[in-house]
């Protein structure tokens, strides 16, 4: 009789204990779409527009917590994948394979488009040479015959082109888009946009590659810092001896599609229930979203043609 007593109140002591420690973690578990914690994964390229978002978010649904982890699209969709995160946003939308992957764990990823985004190309402070056809410039990362030399630009296909990562977006964009298989020798990737920025300020007439949402927002220090450090430049879809036919990305110029290297943004979400994911990107796709994307000087998908127009007259 000691004995059951004795294993009864050992029971009934672990019991409690773990209900106790663990009561953190079910905190995180049971998050609602306006509070709790989660992770998510999103692509390095997109980070000042992300981070925008984000803090209203947070600023407005104090109860909420979500870690994001900028990092190469490759690991971002991997991590979606793996379930490590709920939500991956890259610019782009997942593969028929990928979507498979994510769906053999039972539950379908939900995808929907935020934003317009473009592929800039930047060059140094004192390179007068900022106009390119497309063909040139695919030219310089393709191992093709290099494109007939425009009306204006100087460069070949010899010409460095950086990139911030081997695992980046920008590198598939590229490579989805336009059958590029593999990048010729006179192209490097380093780590972050930031190490861009610094190779072609250091290496005059040299081309780099990095994403719009890092250039886009003239109110944020960040974007005011790098355009002052670099060149943008403009591209033409075909040869042209019309310097109005090339064009920078723009906030209009992406809306209207005279810009020709333009990505959608996607939420990738892989929830079972409505929780802390879903009311993100709820949050991400709403008017209120939608907005901040508009004044971070990115397209957003879902704002009225007419607030759009308005702030193409701008430029």
């Amino acid at each position: 009789m000691l004995r059951t007593t004795s294993i009864s109140l050992f029971f009934l002591v672990t019991l409690i204990f773990v209900s106790c420690g663990g009561s953190k973690e079910n905190e995180k578990e049971y998050d609602t779409p306006t509070s709790g914690y989660i992770q998510i994964s999103v692509d390095e390229t997109l980070k000042p527009m992300v981070e925008a978002v984000l803090g209203t978010f947070h600023h407005i649904y104090e109860n909420a917590q979500i870690d994001v982890e900028f990092k190469p699209e490759a690991d971002a969709i991997k991590d979606l994948i793996d379930r490590k995160v709920r939500i991956a946003i890259i610019p782009r939308k997942l593969t028929n394979e990928e979507n498979d992957l994510v769906s053999s764990a039972g539950v379908d990823a939900r995808s929907n488009i935020t934003a317009w985004d473009a592929v800039t190309l930047i060059t140094d402070k004192t390179n007068n040479d900022t106009l390119l056809t497309v063909d040139q410039f695919l030219s310089m990362i393709n191992d093709i015959p290099f494109a007939p030399t425009n009306y204006f630009s100087n460069y070949s296909d010899s010409t460095i082109v950086v990139f911030n990562n081997s695992r980046s977006s920008l590198i598939s964009f590229f490579q989805l888009n336009y059958g590029i298989k593999k990048l010729t020798a006179n192209c490097f990737q380093l780590k972050t946009t930031d190490e861009v920025v610094r190779y072609v300020n250091e290496h005059p007439n040299t081309i780099g590659v990095i994403g719009m949402s890092w250039i886009s927002d003239s109110d944020d220090t960040t974007s005011e810092r790098l355009l002052k450090e670099m060149k943008m430049i403009s591209l033409a879809k075909e040869n042209s001896s019309e310097r109005k036919d090339y064009f920078q990305p723009y906030q209009s110029n992406v809306y209207d599609k005279s810009y020709p290297f333009i990505r959608e943004v996607y939420i990738h979400l892989v929830e079972p229930r409505n929780g802390l994911g879903t009311g993100f990107s709820t949050f991400m796709t709403s008017d209120k979203g939608q907005r901040i994307i508009l004044k971070s000087g990115m397209v957003p998908a879902n704002m009225p043609v007419r607030l759009v127009e308005i702030k193409k007259d701008d430029f």
